[in-house]
């Protein structure tokens, strides 16, 4: 998962990847949204990116962000 804000225009995006248990793009998402900071932002990602790999059927998940 991963989220960017943009000062310019005050909007910030959210995006991920599933990738299944042989590192194979299976699935990826991405919106756009209001939200007040870049962890908010993030954070939505984390949480949207969840519940897709859950009605996905994945059973083992782990999440992987950038620090910036």
């Amino acid at each position: 998962c991963d989220g960017a804000y943009s000062y310019r225009n005050n909007k910030t995006a959210y995006g991920g990847l599933l990738i299944n248990h042989i590192g194979m793009y299976a699935w990826g998402f991405a919106r756009s949204l209001e939200a007040n900071s870049i962890v908010q932002t993030k954070l939505w990602g984390i949480f949207h990116g969840l519940r897709l790999a859950l009605a996905k059927g994945f059973t083992h998940i782990c999440i992987t962000l950038d620090s910036s």
